[in-house]
């Protein structure tokens, strides 16, 4: 329970970093009211999450290694998925980052956008039903293996979910932390391969 707990966590602060890419850049006054105008840099949108992605591999893997010594085979098997998703994820994260097509035009890199999210949140979808079916169906020492790939299947519905929804209507969302006096701008950091 307490990995799912932290699965909520990680997605929460990821909601509150993806925000950060859309800016509250003021009001104009019309004959109806104020209206506020949003400016939303997809460029950056795509950074950010490419970053959240390094961090969501990173912290799988050190899940999966504080759960894969364990002598009850089904936390053992938890334990080994996460490890194998997390080097997977880190590793295609760090490619991306560094070496991965960097769209600069701001239709183009919102329409991608829209697109690889979108795709990614059904597939997310389809791999938490496959690891919940080998979790509630297999024999003990699968049922761990079934129960990472649900929790991976089901952080990358809900995050793939909030960048589609993000990039395809980002005049819905709010700046959620405009009061906070510290944030971290995740799409400013680099990672490096050495």
């Amino acid at each position: 329970m307490k990995k799912f707990a932290l699965v909520f966590i990680m997605l929460f602060t990821a909601g509150f970093l993806l925000a950060d890419d859309i800016a509250i850049a003021g009001q104009t006054p019309t004959p109806t009211g104020a209206k506020t105008i949003i400016v939303y840099d997809p460029v950056k949108h795509t950074e950010t999450a490419s970053n959240i992605f390094l961090l969501w591999g990173g912290a799988s893997a050190a899940i999966g290694i504080s759960t894969m010594f364990n002598s009850n085979t089904t936390t053992k098997g938890f334990g080994i998925g996460m490890i194998a998703y997390g080097i997977a994820e880190t590793a295609m994260a760090i490619y991306n980052v560094n070496y991965g097509e960097k769209i600069t035009d701001p239709a183009k890199a919102q329409a991608a956008m829209i697109d690889k999210s979108g795709l990614h949140s059904v597939l997310g979808i389809v791999q938490m039903a496959a690891g919940g079916a080998l979790a509630a169906f297999g024999d003990s020492n699968t049922k761990g293996y079934g129960i990472a790939i649900a929790l991976q299947g089901g952080f990358f519905s809900i995050y793939d979910g909030m960048d589609y929804f993000i990039a395809k209507n980002p005049g819905t969302v709010r700046d959620w932390n405009a009061g906070v006096t510290y944030r971290v701008k995740l799409a400013s950091m680099d990672f490096y391969a050495r």
